[in-house]
């Protein structure tokens, strides 16, 4: 019932924003409006995203709430990096002002279920996202708001939302001034192991969350996820593992399929 509620909620968003949608944009030098567009999802509060031939279109509703990492130059910054699992834009999108309005991603179709992998196949691409998390890291990208919403899975897991990415070396003035104060210091080293930190907490939050989703639904889910989380830091510290792809290994069995993982989880912290 409160499913189909949000639904008839974001519907009734969208053809209020109607009016506001109705502009043409630009990729590279093609102009195109919504009416050209296969509407994907108008669930997020951020991004409307739509799909044109290859390339699945993400437009900004600044209308609705603002991001200040949705720059130019942030997401020129994204694109061209290597990375395998963490998908980064591909083209920026303007408006006809030539605004920044929103930027391209690729294709990933054919999603599927995730319960019935095998916890094998899933530590094999979960090591493929974490060198991806290196890369980023290396090149001071700060990663937000990676988590089970943002993924698809098609016999391989990729994260596709970099909406809220951020290039330190392009948008350093946009973070909190807690943080930004560090930014503004000469050492590289503490800048970049800051980074590091956060992108690996960003990456150990995503797995167990990623996981547990195979078995909860929205009344434990709060409770229990606190409880794994509390589980895997105490885990963390006893066996001196910090990244919890290794810490999961240690306590899986590879021949487990992801929902029998999680389900042997959730037994251990409700014992």
């Amino acid at each position: 019932m409160k499913k189909n509620i949000q639904i008839l909620k974001d519907i009734i968003r969208f053809l209020i924003e109607l009016k506001v949608l109705i502009k043409c944009y630009k990729i590279e030098d093609i102009t195109f409006s919504i009416f050209n567009l296969k509407l994907i999802d108008i669930s997020g509060h951020e991004y409307i995203v739509f799909q044109y031939e290859d390339k699945i279109i993400k437009i900004h509703r600044n209308h609705l709430v603002a991001i200040d990492n949705l720059n130019e130059q942030n997401i020129i910054s994204f694109i061209g990096i290597p990375t395998q699992r963490i998908l980064m834009p591909t083209y920026p999108i303007y408006d006809t002002k030539d605004k920044i309005a929103g930027y391209a991603m690729p294709v990933i179709s054919g999603e599927t279920d995730i319960s019935s992998i095998s916890m094998d196949h899933f530590l094999n691409e979960a090591h493929i996202i974490d060198r991806d998390k290196d890369l980023l890291s290396q090149k001071l990208i700060l990663l937000k708001d990676i988590r089970k919403g943002n993924t698809i899975y098609n016999g391989k897991l990729f994260i596709v939302d970099s909406g809220r990415y951020i290039n330190i070396n392009v948008m350093s003035s946009c973070l909190n001034p807690d943080i930004s104060d560090l930014f503004k210091m000469e050492d590289i080293d503490t800048i970049r192991n800051y980074i590091y930190r956060n992108n690996n907490s960003q990456i150990n939050r995503f797995l167990y969350e990623y996981v547990m989703g195979t078995v909860l639904n929205e009344y434990d889910s709060s409770m229990c996820l606190y409880k794994i989380s509390q589980y895997f830091q105490y885990l963390s510290k006893e066996l001196s593992v910090y990244n919890y792809i290794d810490l999961i290994e240690q306590i899986s069995n590879r021949n487990m399929t992801i929902k029998e993982f999680a389900t042997q989880l959730k037994q251990k912290v409700y014992l």
